[in-house]
């Protein structure tokens, strides 16, 4: 199919091409009688409803919008505030884009046994895949050759890459920097809680860690980094206390994955008698929140989360006007958020 220009749709209602980009974009500055003379225009020339921005007053027109985009997004049974406020981000740019989207939760029985109906796939014209899923798992979704967004992937990329484009939350320079200001506090000791084998989002959190360790001319304990596998990611308490009591020492810092993580070994520190920060340090990552109304306040790095899902949006319509561009793996900034739980008193 010929692809339609904004040059043709100017020449069609006889107007600039300035305007006709501002009316599609979704610009105040274009009028709505304007706006919606373009848009009627743009759309009976073949113009893809997914790069127009539609007004409001024109979604309960009568008008055939037969070609509004489908969107699946396929995710694990997760009930987080982090990932409803992902989901969340996604939905506003589909939704002032007057498309539809639908939301698919795998069991763990169904990726087990590699199993989603295919009737899912009908009409879809773009896949959001927001979970860590088994290779053969994701297998069976890309055999429908759709345009797919991925959030976060394994820790090897390219399994995700060579399907589509990838966007995860920054975690290197955020973890290294949580690091290097417990290391000028005169910490020494540090312990590493994470399943670095489950995602590259957590693997380059650890090797943010490590960085921060090694510049400094510090030692990394091998027997005090609770890298994984474990079977619950540590999202487990049992799991979160069994790496704790594995430790031969108690060390100056823990810094976890994540939040969730962290508010479990909160837990376990303080059933040992461990005053946090006073005895040891602990850091958390994504700013749930949990981090600033626990005791005490936890350290960690706020991921923008709404943003990012708005980010995978705007990527996969992207990807489906520019197919044949190379694929994209993009990390969104992380902000370190400095509390309570990792002011420890200077030593000396």
């Amino acid at each position: 199919m010929k692809r339609v220009t904004i040059t043709e749709i100017a020449d069609a209602v006889g107007l600039s091409r300035n305007t006709v980009s501002k009316a599609l974009s979704g610009s105040p500055s274009v009028a709505l009688e304007t706006k919606t003379l373009i848009i009627k225009k743009a759309l009976s020339l073949g113009y893809p409803s997914y790069r127009i921005t539609m007004p409001k007053e024109m979604e309960e027109e009568d008008i055939d919008y037969s070609k509004r985009n489908n969107f699946l997004i396929i995710t694990k049974r997760e009930t987080s505030k982090f990932w409803n406020d992902l989901i969340l981000g996604i939905s506003d740019v589909i939704n002032e884009r007057n498309d539809n989207m639908q939301l698919y939760v795998v069991s763990p029985e169904d990726e087990n046994d590699e199993y989603i109906p295919s009737e899912l796939f009908d009409n879809v014209s773009g896949l959001f895949v927001l979970s860590v899923f088994k290779k053969s798992f994701l297998q069976r979704i890309m055999r429908y050759e759709l345009p797919v967004v991925f959030f976060d992937s394994p820790t090897n990329s390219d399994e995700y890459l060579k399907y589509g484009d990838c966007i995860m939350p920054e975690g290197f320079n955020s973890v290294r920097k949580m690091v290097e200001s417990l290391i000028k506090q005169g910490l020494k000791r540090f312990s590493f809680l994470g399943d670095t084998t489950y995602c590259n989002s957590i693997l380059q959190r650890y090797l943010g860690y490590c960085a921060a360790i090694n510049n400094r001319g510090l030692i990394i304990d091998a027997d005090m980094q609770f890298t994984g596998p474990a079977p619950g990611k540590y999202y487990d308490p049992e799991e979160v206390e069994s790496a704790i009591a594995k430790c031969t020492y108690t060390p100056d810092a823990i810094i976890c994955a994540n939040d969730d993580i962290a508010v479990m070994a909160y837990k376990v520190l303080k059933d040992r008698g461990l005053d946090i920060p006073k005895d040891i340090a602990i850091t958390g990552f994504d700013n749930t929140d949990t981090a600033e109304y626990i005791s005490p306040s936890l350290t960690t790095a706020a991921v923008h989360t709404t943003e990012i899902g708005r980010r995978l949006a705007m990527q996969l319509y992207n990807r489906m006007c520019e197919p044949g561009m190379p694929k994209e793996l993009i990390h969104i900034c992380s902000e370190v958020i400095e509390r309570d739980s990792s002011k420890r008193r200077k030593l000396f």
